[in-house]
Order: structure tokens, then C-alpha cells, then sequence
């Protein structure tokens, strides 16, 4: 209705926003340098040639074998324990053992005694051979045919200069392929190092040739003493048959 204004309560002030307070500026941090990338170490892979590897553990097991000694144990232990102990010295070789790790060291020593003992039968093999052939060559000696006795002589002749000098003395018995067994006793980086003293001048080259240096010479020493004792025992065979042998003193 006109005229009539309709009051609608007490008329308020509307409140007016206060404008924010300035937020109090923070000092600003540094910016943080990014930090510096750690250098990758790249690791090198070491690369070793398996029968490089096989053919150095040859050579060591072949200077083991020259170097091996029988030994007994003594007489007053044998009488004490009623025991016969043989016994295989390689101490000789220990020179070239240390150089190995120390799981593969019995390996080997049991490798060179199993190789020595193919060539003790070999050999004795060999022996009864030669015997029968002699026996042969004994009856037919009276129907000699010096053209074939040429001919066989020139195919030996052949024969050894086709063979090295070191087949000759280990013959076809060891093989390069027999110490691939070997790699699991070995990192890739001791056999790398084994491999590199293997070289003229290396640490193993020289335990090697030191070695079978000493192993002569205690050869030498050996066969002295066999023919000293030898020429005893035929003095003494000659002197005294062994019916006319005495009795020990009560």
C-alpha cells in the first residue's frame, strides 16, 4: 500500500570487510643448490679364456707330479702302531701350492697322484710288453730283414720329430680338458691372476721353475745314494751268501 513502508527491524550499519593484513614477508631461503650426482663406479668384467685357464693348471700339476715324493712312515712307528702308513710329500711344491686358492690346493695334489699312478701302470704295462716283443725279436733275430728293419727305423725317426719333447714324457695320458672342474674353486678374477703369473717372469713361473730345480736336485742326490747302497748290497752278496748270514746277538 503506498504510503505505508513496511519497517522490517532496526536498519544496520553493514559491515565493511577489513582488508587483510599484509602477511609478514618470511626471508627467503637460498635456493638449494642441486647436489652433485655421486659417480657411477662402472665395474670392469674380467674376461678369462677357460682353456688359457685349464692349460696353466696343467703345467702346475705336471711341476707337482716331477715334485711328489713317496714317503713311509718310520720303523719305530710301524712297531708301535703295527701300522704301514705311504704317504705323499708335495712339500717340495708348496711354493706353488700357496699360489692356488686354498680349496683347490688337495684337488690338485690328488690329481697329480691319480695321474702318477696311471703312468706307474702304463708303464709296467709297457715293461711286459717290451718283454714279449725282445722274446720275439730273440727268435726271429737268425730271419732278420734289414730292409724292414730300415723302414721301421725311419718311421721312428718320424714319429719323434712329429711328437714335442714334452708329449714324450707325459704322453697322451693328461689333458687340458681334465681341469675345466677347476672353475667352480676359482673367481674370474683369481683365475685372471692366476693366469697372468703363468707369464715369463710371473709369480707362478717362478714357484714353477724353482721347484723343479730343487725336485733335480734332490734326484741327483737320491741316485748317489742308490748306487752307493746298491754297490754295498753286491759286496755283501758276494762276501756272504744269505744261508751263511748270522744270527742276531742274544
Amino acid at each position: 500500500v503506498r504510503g505505508w513502508r513496511i519497517r522490517m527491524g532496526p536498519r544496520t550499519k553493514r559491515a565493511t570487510a577489513k582488508s587483510p593484513e599484509p602477511a609478514s614477508k618470511k626471508p627467503r631461503k637460498a635456493a638449494s643448490q642441486p647436489a652433485a650426482k655421486k659417480a657411477k663406479t662402472v665395474k670392469k668384467t674380467v674376461k678369462v679364456d677357460p682353456r688359457e685357464f685349464a692349460e696353466v693348471l696343467l703345467d702346475t700339476c705336471k711341476a707337482l707330479m716331477l715334485c711328489s715324493r713317496t714317503q713311509w712312515n718310520s720303523s719305530e712307528d710301524v712297531t708301535k702302531s703295527f701300522r704301514v702308513v705311504q704317504s705323499e710329500d708335495f712339500s717340495a711344491g708348496g711354493g706353488v701350492l700357496r699360489l692356488l686358492p686354498t680349496d683347490a690346493r688337495e684337488p690338485m695334489m690328488r690329481m697329480a697322484m691319480l695321474y702318477s699312478q696311471r703312468f706307474e701302470d702304463e708303464f709296467e704295462n709297457w715293461s711286459d710288453e717290451s718283454d714279449e716283443d725282445a722274446e720275439e725279436e730273440e727268435e726271429e733275430e737268425e730271419e732278420d730283414d734289414p730292409e724292414l728293419t730300415k723302414k721301421l727305423l725311419e718311421d721312428i725317426d718320424e714319429n719323434a720329430e712329429m711328437e714335442d719333447h714334452e708329449d714324450l714324457l707325459f704322453g697322451d695320458i693328461m689333458k687340458t680338458e681334465h681341469f675345466f672342474q677347476f672353475k667352480p674353486l676359482f673367481t674370474l678374477e683369481q683365475a685372471a691372476g692366476l693366469i697372468a703369473s703363468h707369464a715369463e717372469g710371473g709369480a707362478l713361473d717362478k714357484a714353477l721353475e724353482a721347484a723343479i730345480d730343487a725336485c733335480n736336485d734332490a734326484d741327483v742326490e737320491e741316485v748317489e745314494e742308490d748306487e752307493g747302497e746298491h754297490e754295498e748290497e753286491e759286496q755283501e752278496e758276494e762276501e756272504v751268501e744269505g744261508i751263511d748270514l748270522p744270527w742276531k746277538d742274544a
